[in-house]
């Protein structure tokens, strides 16, 4: 797997949990020990420029998630599509999920979606 691969990859994952947390990329970037602009972290996302070590400790303690998540779902293969990544719809669902407080609503709502996928 290439350097630019392995980088491309990281940036989906920091979108990801991004995203399902609900910030926007100036959030992010100002959320860092050493804020960063918004442009800055969409570049990192698209994997243009390399996150260094701190850089993904930052992005990890403000997303609260382990460094190696960046990492997770990388084979050691030259095959990218083996990845699995989550997609658009599966981002904003859990997002909407984690705005549910009550939990006998988020029982319920894993109920509907359990009869939806059996369907």
């Amino acid at each position: 797997m290439s350097q630019n691969e392995i980088d491309t990859h990281a940036g989906r994952r920091l979108r990801q949990a991004r995203t399902i947390r609900g910030l926007s990329l100036a959030e992010l970037g100002q959320r860092l020990a050493d804020p960063i602009t918004y442009q800055q972290v969409q570049k990192y996302e698209r994997g243009w420029n390399r996150m260094s070590a701190s850089r993904l400790w930052q992005f990890a303690t403000v997303l609260s998630v382990d460094v190696g998540y960046f990492f997770e779902g990388l084979k050691d293969t030259d095959d990218v599509g083996d990845t699995i990544l989550l997609d658009e719809e599966v981002m904003r669902a859990a997002q909407i999920f984690g705005m549910i407080r009550d939990t006998d609503m988020r029982r319920r709502a894993i109920g509907v979606l359990k009869a939806l996928a059996e369907d």
